[in-house]
């Protein structure tokens, strides 16, 4: 199937909660938005203190891979039907995580992805994220 990719203007809003701390971080970015093999591609640059590459790909169960490949490395697989492990890889070393995805919502129709995560280290929650995209 051949790749067909155009240029997309993204709206994203990430609010963290990590412990009695919350902060939010608004975006808005040119990008691309790519059909490859029935999977949608959405990458951009954030940029902020640093230039961060992002990756988002809409798998055809309507998962969610976000890939995030700056001075540290996440990948998160968000998925509403189970809690996956992933690894972040920070410049003091890997991390092992879980990702407990509470919502998941994606509309490509209408341009929107939103989901709500959190990131466990054990049992022990060290984050809730909400990420909030919008795109046209």
């Amino acid at each position: 199937m051949p790749e067909d990719t155009k240029t997309i203007e993204i709206h994203l809003t990430t609010s963290i909660k990590q412990g009695d701390e919350f902060e939010t971080f608004t975006f808005d970015e040119t990008g691309s938005l790519t059909n490859k093999d029935g999977a949608i591609y959405i990458r951009y640059v954030e940029h902020g203190e640093t230039t961060v590459p992002v990756t988002l790909k809409v798998n055809l169960d309507q998962t969610l891979l976000l890939n995030r490949d700056g001075q540290s490395k996440l990948h998160l697989h968000l998925d509403p039907k189970q809690t996956l492990t992933t690894h972040y890889l920070t410049q003091l070393g890997m991390i092992t995580l879980k990702v407990r995805t509470q919502n998941l919502e994606i509309d490509l129709a209408n341009g929107s992805i939103r989901a709500n995560y959190e990131l466990l280290q054990g049992e022990t929650v060290t984050g809730s994220y909400t990420l909030d995209l919008t795109f046209e």
